[in-house]
């Protein structure tokens, strides 16, 4: 009789050890692409990207992995020889490979390409302040366009709300975006929905408590949802020009990755959590992310102090999301598409107040 021979590991390992050969596979479809086979698999992908609308507009398959795999783009002086020849941009890499709140390629697979997303528990470093979400949205976000003072138009200019000389700028780049139990749905397409309502509420709040503000109501995400950062880059420019006294830059948004409605009881209500998203260097020029990022711990820090429960922390996500334009720039997710108008629009009259005291210390 021959030997038999089991072996049993952990599905932890078995999840890693499928990771790389996922990781593997991907870049050797990647150096396919790249070496002349994008036919085989230019109509799978457009197809792809009909269906699940997370990828942007392009021009071939070898565009859509760039878009969608950071580890795969290349630094700003390879962009143009990234299109007929992908290879894995060696920093990315690094910073794939180094990265604490990756446990296996599993997750970073996951959260960049949805179809090979692996299950897991969500996992939350209280102790830095970020949040490690296995349900990133991917937001697309196109090359910049030209950044002439052709960008500012009358349109921007004639959408804005101003008081005063404003500290804080608010806008939203998403305006669609809304809460099902208050509207049944989570978008109204060409609509300042009930993102618009809470950026709104954030305005007012702040007023309420001497802060001047300036807000854009101007429509960015309709018709073309791709184009929504091209767009919202001319209003934060619009927003910037003759406001040298701006602070604070708000981008609101609301998460559409959360499985579940989460709230916090503060004050006897029932309140939307809020997450910070700061943007990176991974796929556009952003050499003073880091500016950003420090930024934001300290208003999580503050939220923490002031109404502990309120901040989801913050996560640093591929695109820059026009925060290399200031560094005081952040991009909040009020509640998600499970929470109520109401329960956000509390959460950012809180969040009104941990703003009021960080430009306090900003201005001592």
């Amino acid at each position: 009789m021959k030997p038999i021979f089991i072996v049993r590991t952990s599905f932890k390992i078995k999840n890693i050890v499928f990771g790389f050969v996922k990781l593997a596979a991907l870049i050797t479809i990647a150096w396919l692409l790249g070496r002349g086979f994008a036919f085989a698999v230019e109509a799978p992908f457009s197809m792809l990207d009909k269906t699940l609308g997370k990828i942007v507009t392009v021009n071939n398959s070898k565009h859509i992995l760039l878009e969608t795999m950071p580890i795969l783009y290349p630094s700003a002086d390879l962009e143009k020889d990234a299109v007929n020849s992908i290879i894995p941009n060696p920093k990315n890499l690094f910073l794939f490979l180094t990265n604490p709140n990756i446990n296996g390629p599993g997750d970073y697979l996951g959260s960049e390409l949805k179809l090979l997303k692996s299950t897991g528990d969500e996992a939350a470093a209280v102790s830095t302040g970020i949040y490690a979400d296995t349900e990133e949205e991917y937001i697309p976000e196109l090359q910049p366009e030209s950044t002439s003072s052709e960008l500012l138009s009358k349109e921007n200019m004639k959408n804005l709300e101003k008081n005063g000389n404003p500290l804080v700028a608010i806008y939203t780049t998403h305006n669609a975006e809304t809460y099902i139990p208050t509207d049944g749905t989570d978008k109204l397409e060409g609509q300042n929905a009930g993102i618009s309502k809470v950026a709104a509420t954030l305005a007012q709040a702040l007023k309420n408590r001497q802060i001047e503000t300036i807000r854009a109501t101007v429509i960015h995400d309709y018709p073309s949802f791709p184009k929504s950062y091209n767009n919202s880059e001319k209003t934060f420019r619009t927003m910037l020009q003759g406001n040298s006294s701006l602070k604070v830059i708000i981008d609101v948004h609301r998460d559409a990755g959360v499985k579940k409605r989460e709230v916090v009881k503060i004050d006897g209500q029932k309140v939307a959590k809020i997450m910070l998203i700061v943007g990176s260097n991974a796929r556009l020029k952003h050499p003073n992310w880091q500016q950003n990022k420090k930024f934001a711990a300290e208003i999580v820090k503050k939220m923490n102090q002031m109404y502990p429960g309120l901040s989801k922390g913050y996560r640093v996500q591929s695109g820059r999301y026009n925060q290399h334009l200031h560094s005081h720039a952040i991009l909040i997710e009020v509640g998600s598409a499970k929470n109520s108008l109401e329960e956000a629009e509390r959460s950012v009259s809180l969040f009104a107040d941990v703003l009021t005291a960080i430009l306090a210390e900003m201005k001592n």
